[in-house]
């Protein structure tokens, strides 16, 4: 059963990332034409941020104690918005 465990764990996880990038194709167009995406500035983004770093390393922690890659999740998501953002 345990040699079984990651074998199954990748299957979902690719399933999961094909899940959501159909869903994505479908609901991403509607958002566009449904939403006003609000434009921030560089330096409002910036301390926003920051304030937020001491938030981001607790949650880091607390996850990483229980043994998620919460440092990956978190540095993985700054990239996309990072990306998203046009930097």
């Amino acid at each position: 059963m345990r040699n079984a465990l990651p074998a199954a764990q990748a299957a979902a996880i690719a399933a999961m990332i094909d899940a959501y990038a159909a869903a994505d194709k479908k609901w991403r167009p509607i958002f566009k034409e449904k939403l006003d995406v609000v434009q921030v500035d560089p330096k409002t983004r910036a301390k926003l941020a920051e304030g937020a770093g001491k938030i981001w390393i607790e949650w880091v922690k607390k996850h990483e104690d229980k043994g998620r890659p919460a440092s990956k999740v978190l540095k993985f998501v700054q990239e996309q918005v990072k990306k998203a953002s046009g930097g």
